[in-house]
């Protein structure tokens, strides 16, 4: 009986992190919320999804009941700073606390209970990578064969409202939106590859986000996963996304690299990789800078990030107030809303918010260095620089990152063996170099 009853509890959290994935993808700036024609209450949405997490904790929790769970002390102590800081941060509150409560403490705590209930901590994650990988072969009919070719008509043409704007957009059947051009060369432009986003950038998060996962963090990669995922990133025309692309393969190599011991050519051979790299990043800001709209873009984040620095200059500990966007923008010149997501996070939740973040990561940093396994850090690097980039602070990808590094076991983490061919592939090319190299000295 207890055997069928932990292949039920098993399979029941299997579902349960693909609902928690799509939910995560979906409420990330979705263009549904921002759909004049659809109407939706996020607000009933999300309390919605906590009831549901709730009931999945507890039904999880019920039938594990039995079974005698060991938690390292690293995992207690990050959960009690989580407890320490949100009590603290609530003592002299400023803002809305009911939004604090239901969107950030209590949605936090459930995802904990789930991931520990779970016994993977990356359960979600590779939900998460399988959600999005077949959510950009959609993106990709519809924007090849929609905005691109134009032989898939639109559903209708509806009204999103983002940030300071509102504009009319052809709608495929409100799973992909036409939102967003971007000019190339003599004024022409080129749709980008929005998915059901209201911009690129906020579909390009989520799709590096995936690729960072299926990298870094699953345990059996596919190829032809990351290639669509590839694909996609680049039809967003993102920024964001290209620079993410080169820090990912810098950061996937020297993994690989620096894992073998000796090895002294192949590492010389990356740091050229390295400088290369380098000039390609600044070859993509500058040519961000000069373009129109980049450079309006690049002034807006600027202006963003002093306004952020002013802000918690103004209030290091306690923040400016949660989520209290309209204190920071008055610091700012540009008040079309937030374009930045971790300093404005930083600036509204001061040291003792920021601390729940904060101190888990640096926590497994140092477990990585001191372990000599880096993939689920480089994973939680890549996460924090996206953050910095994009303006997610409020949706519950933030809170669910939280509870994941609060429930990172990095004991666990050493007991997981990675099937990645591309990195077999990498070592046996590093091999037959240091070979040949040793042959011709």
């Amino acid at each position: 009986m207890k055997n069928k009853l932990f292949i039920i509890n098993k399979a029941f959290i299997y579902v349960c992190s693909y609902l928690v994935a799509i939910y995560l993808f979906v409420m990330n700036g979705g263009a549904w919320r921002n759909d004049l024609s659809l109407n939706i209450d996020v607000e009933r949405i999300q309390w919605q999804f906590l009831a549901f997490l709730i009931a999945a904790g507890l039904v999880s929790f019920t039938v594990n009941f039995y079974i005698e769970k060991k938690y390292s002390k690293s995992i207690l102590k990050k959960i009690v700073l989580f407890v320490v800081c949100s009590v603290t941060y609530s003592y002299k509150f400023n803002g809305n606390f009911e939004s604090y409560f239901s969107s950030f403490f209590l949605i936090i705590f459930w995802f904990l209970i789930f991931l520990v209930e779970a016994e993977d901590f990356n359960i979600v994650w590779k939900a998460f990578v399988n959600v999005m990988v077949v959510y950009a072969v959609v993106s990709l009919i519809f924007y090849v064969g929609g905005s691109i070719l134009h032989i898939i008509p639109e559903s209708n043409i509806t009204s999103l409202a983002w940030g300071s704007w509102t504009n009319d957009v052809r709608n495929f059947g409100n799973i992909y939106y036409e939102a967003q051009f971007t000019d190339i060369h003599d004024r022409t432009s080129l749709p980008r590859n929005c998915g059901m986003f209201c911009e690129g950038p906020m579909y390009n998060f989520s799709l590096c986000l995936a690729l960072a996962c299926d990298l870094f963090v699953v345990e059996n990669s596919y190829w032809w996963k990351r290639l669509i995922l590839i694909v996609t990133i680049i039809t967003t025309f993102s920024t964001t996304g290209y620079l993410f692309l080169l820090a990912t393969v810098m950061l996937y190599l020297a993994n690989v690299i620096f894992k073998e011991k000796g090895k002294t050519l192949s590492k010389k051979i990356f740091l050229i990789i390295l400088f290369i790299g380098g000039v390609a990043g600044i070859g993509i800001m500058i040519h961000k800078i000069l373009t129109p709209t980049g450079a309006g873009s690049m002034n807006v984040r600027s202006d963003h990030i002093m306004a952020c620095l002013k802000a918690w200059i103004s209030s290091p500990v306690l923040g400016v107030g949660f989520q209290n966007s309209d204190a920071v923008l008055t610091f700012a010149q540009h008040q079309q809303g937030m374009s930045i997501g971790l300093l404005f996070f930083i600036a509204t939740g001061g040291l003792v918010l920021s601390s729940i973040l904060f101190i888990p990561y640096i926590m497994m940093g140092v477990a990585a260095v001191k372990n000599k396994r880096y993939d689920a850090f480089i994973f939680a690097t890549l996460f924090m620089f996206l953050f910095f980039t994009t303006a997610v602070s409020s949706y519950p990808i933030v809170r669910f990152f939280i509870a994941y590094l609060l429930v990172f076991d990095p004991e666990k983490e050493l007991s997981i063996k990675r099937n990645i061919q591309l990195n077999t592939y990498i070592e046996g090319i590093i091999h037959k170099v240091e070979n040949k190299w040793g042959n011709i000295k």
